[in-house]
């Protein structure tokens, strides 16, 4: 599968140019590699199983957590698992893509896998169903195991982007696309595993042939600006090193007239954002010059609204919002559940027409 869609292009990370007057150059497919156009760029991304276009390749995980669990023999997997230590690198990568695919597929798991005090639907539904009716371009950053995408097609996207820097997640989501099922390792309590099967239910099935998976990284998206009616950012925010560029991007991504949806539970960590670029880090200045110290979910909105000074200059209009519960599933013993502040904004820039797309890239 290849991004070859006449809705969405790419463009080359390695020669694009940001600020108030980006420029883009397209990417072509030649066999199996992406080629940049600008004749003094040389520039090539892989195209296959998937295309991988980012700036360093360095930037993706280590090879240990890149073991593709879904397509191994299960009880050959499992009992690999069972001899490592519970700290090994391998054994923690096997629990980090078994807790996203359970917290997005659980309703289509075993029941016995999830506890009776956990009843309402997966996060990635609840968005889906707040990010609002149906459009031609969707963009998802940060998919984790893919649900997200396949919800938004379904309910009525022509194409979904699914980017994630992470190739475990993005090879996870094409193979769910091509098989319609999966079958993982899933740990039971610190050294025991067992296996977790689901199917895709038919409305999902149908929808996955609309949804593209893309490799690459959120803060250097290879995506012309103004190119999607829908961007969601699902548990990103509080998940990368620079949540403003973030913010930023996203923004220059999203059509005028478009939606920008975004979740996040605000748990900041040292080691992926530092103290000092989370949003609440400094006091952000309202439109009369005054200083004002706020929490991070006040910050994002004042940020977004234009409500607080920034060199970002957003207006956008927020349309609504939600609390949502995120459940995550460590073994059979242990559940984390996170408030999931989710909030849908309109992009309505006060001095672009509704109609307008970057020109950037033709």
């Amino acid at each position: 599968m290849t991004l070859d869609l006449p809705a969405v292009s790419l463009v080359c990370p390695r020669c694009r140019a940001r600020g108030p007057n980006p420029h883009a150059t397209p990417l072509s497919l030649h066999g199996c590699v992406w080629v940049c156009n600008r004749p003094s760029c040389d520039a090539r991304y892989p195209a296959l199983p998937f295309p991988a276009v980012l700036r360093d390749l360095s930037a993706i995980a280590q090879p240990v957590s890149l073991v593709p669990w879904h397509r191994m023999d299960i009880d050959a997997a499992i009992a690999w698992l069972e001899s490592m230590g519970s700290d090994s690198m391998a054994a923690s990568a096997a629990r980090r893509i078994a807790t996203y695919v359970w917290s997005h597929f659980r309703d289509r798991m075993p029941a016995e896998l999830t506890p009776s005090f956990i009843g309402d639907a997966p996060l990635p539904v609840l968005l889906a169903q707040l990010a609002g009716g149906p459009c031609q371009t969707a963009l998802v950053m940060g998919i984790g195991a893919g649900r997200l995408p396949l919800e938004l097609a379904a309910l009525g996207a022509e194409v979904v982007v699914a980017l994630d820097l992470d190739p475990m997640f993005v090879a996870f989501a094409q193979d769910l696309a091509r098989d319609h099922c999966a079958t993982l390792p899933i740990p039971q309590g610190a050294v025991r595993w067992t296996r977790a099967s689901f199917e895709l239910p038919p409305r999902l099935a149908e929808a996955s042939r609309r949804v593209v998976p893309l490799c690459a990284d959120a803060l250097d998206p290879p995506l012309p600006h103004r190119s999607f009616d829908l961007v969601v950012l699902p548990n990103l925010l509080d998940n990368i090193s620079d949540p403003l560029a973030l913010l930023a991007e996203a923004h220059a991504l999203t059509a005028p007239g478009g939606r920008l949806v975004i979740a996040t539970p605000f748990a900041w960590q040292r080691n992926v954002t530092p103290p000092a670029a989370r949003l609440e880090a400094q006091p952000w200045c309202d439109p009369t010059g005054v200083a004002r110290c706020l929490d991070g979910p006040e910050t994002l909105v004042g940020l977004l609204t234009g409500e607080l000074r920034s060199p970002l200059g957003f207006r956008m209009h927020l349309e609504r919002s939600a609390v949502l519960p995120w459940h995550l599933r460590l073994h059979a013993r242990q559940f984390n559940t996170f408030e999931c502040h989710a909030y849908v904004f309109r992009n309505v820039p006060p001095h672009a027409p509704s109609s307008a797309r970057d020109a950037s890239c033709r």
